[in-house]
């Protein structure tokens, strides 16, 4: 496969390149973050927040832009849980194999 889809690359590239990609299809969490829901609106949350910290900072409104500070904090943390939650056990995680790869 590196021989005849690599050919820009030598070894050992090639193989870190294979193994990696094959990792990546069979990776589970990026999938499931992306399809919950809760997690994008905390996305776009922390989005709308960062452009109100900068309009009350560009104001000079520094109080304002703490506890937005705080909030976003608080929002962080959120996401971060969310994505701990979403970790699956080593054991339950899914391992490649040569077919994956080959």
């Amino acid at each position: 496969m590196s021989i005849r889809y690599l050919m820009n690359k030598h070894l050992p590239d090639k193989a870190f390149d294979l193994i990696d990609e094959a990792c990546a299809r069979k990776s589970t969490l990026i999938e499931k973050l992306k399809n919950n829901d809760e997690y994008s609106d905390l996305e776009k949350e922390l989005t709308l927040i960062h452009t109100r910290i900068e309009t009350a900072i560009l104001n000079q409104d520094y109080f304002a832009a703490a506890e937005l500070k705080e909030k976003e904090e608080k929002v962080k943390t959120s996401m971060k849980s969310m994505k701990a939650k979403n970790v699956l056990p080593k054991y339950l995680r899914p391992v490649v194999s040569y077919n994956d790869i080959g």
